[in-house]
């Protein structure tokens, strides 16, 4: 549930760097919403035994963590944020068929 949560947090984040031309106070606190949304996911995903997910997790919650100490140009950054978007919108779609694949085999013994 927590994971989700800051799943789609991370999605919102990254969404606003996209399309939304920020300030860089605000450009760093959106870096450390998707550097903690990968964090969690990448607890999440471990924690599940999947560790493709857990690893990509891990690299993002990397890459960001160094981008609050220095900046990217604007074409790289741009990239990165639609990659990390790819990465966080599909582990939301993964873990949404997860929950529903797992209540259908509770249903039938």
């Amino acid at each position: 549930m927590l994971a989700n949560f800051v799943k789609r947090s991370a999605i919102a984040a990254l969404l606003i760097a996209i399309f939304v031309s920020t300030s860089p106070k605000i450009g760093l606190l959106l870096c450390g919403i998707v550097c903690f949304g990968a964090w969690i996911a990448c607890g999440e995903a471990f924690r599940s035994k999947e560790y493709g997910w857990s690893s990509s997790f891990l690299i993002v919650a990397l890459i960001f963590s160094t981008l609050s100490l220095g900046t990217l140009p604007q074409t790289y950054a741009f990239i990165l944020n639609f990659l990390c978007l790819g990465l966080f919108i599909s582990s939301v779609v993964h873990s949404r068929e997860l929950l529903t694949s797992q209540a259908t085999a509770k249903i039938e013994p």
